[in-house]
């Protein structure tokens, strides 16, 4: 847990990192948001950062998070972050085809996507590509732990943009952890539902899955609602105090 008054540095990489930082004059999310994304993207960004507002009062902890340069030293009792969003998904690419065709809804909820076919989607060769662009950059960091959505998509980022760091790369020192409370806002989406652990296990031999407690995706529910924006922030903020 950390202790009242730690400051965490956020190394920030993504376009949706939401903090108990104070918002940015703009509440526009950066430029790298597709264009069919964007609209959702602020709009969710602006009611999590009222619900975590008023849930910031009742954690054991003050959490204060300030950017920084990949090289800033860390001053004592802090933590440096490094926040990364996962590359292209096939289930992005549907999206942006679905909205440009004008269709209602969601390419991947139980009545479009019956035969869960965006189940837990992966990434496309795009979004693989994302990742591996990353590595010059991660090649000069010193991460002690990356912790990973046990999502496919998110997984897969992490370790393509950590190759040298992880199992079988040249520093093939970090360990690699999988968290749920990374997870994206889950239910009614296929895409957000995800496989089986030992399934995922069996794919990401490098991924530690102990922390992973449910077999089943535990928040998919009866994949007819999302979750509630609320519960999503209290996952956020347990992720903080990973």
């Amino acid at each position: 847990a950390f202790a009242a008054g730690m400051v965490l540095l956020w190394a920030g990489w993504s376009n949706y990192a939401v903090s108990h930082a104070p918002a940015p004059p703009s509440s526009s999310t950066s430029p790298g948001v597709e264009a069919h994304e964007k609209k959702d993207v602020d709009t969710l960004c602006s009611k999590l950062r009222a619900i975590g507002a008023a849930l910031k009062p009742t954690l054991p902890a003050t959490i204060r998070a300030t950017p920084c340069a990949d090289d800033a030293p860390i001053p004592p009792g802090a933590k440096k972050v490094h926040l990364i969003r996962h590359g292209q998904g096939f289930h992005n690419v549907a999206q942006a085809e679905w909205r440009r065709a004008g269709k209602p809804g969601e390419p991947y909820t139980l009545d479009t996507d019956p035969s869960m076919r965006y189940q837990d989607a992966v990434l496309t060769p795009v979004g693989e590509q994302q990742a591996r662009d990353l590595q010059p950059r991660t090649a000069r960091l010193f991460p002690e732990v990356m912790v990973v959505s046990p999502m496919r998509r998110a997984t897969q980022t992490g370790l393509l943009a950590f190759a040298a760091h992880v199992a079988g790369g040249e520093k093939a020192s970090l360990p690699v952890v999988a968290c749920e409370s990374a997870h994206e806002i889950a239910g009614k989406h296929t895409c957000d539902k995800r496989l089986p652990k030992a399934q995922l296990a069996k794919l990401f031999p490098e991924v530690d899955y102990a922390l992973v407690g449910s077999e089943e995706d535990p928040f998919w529910g009866d994949g007819l609602v999302r979750e509630p924006l609320e519960k999503t922030t209290e996952w956020a903020a347990a992720l903080a105090r990973f």
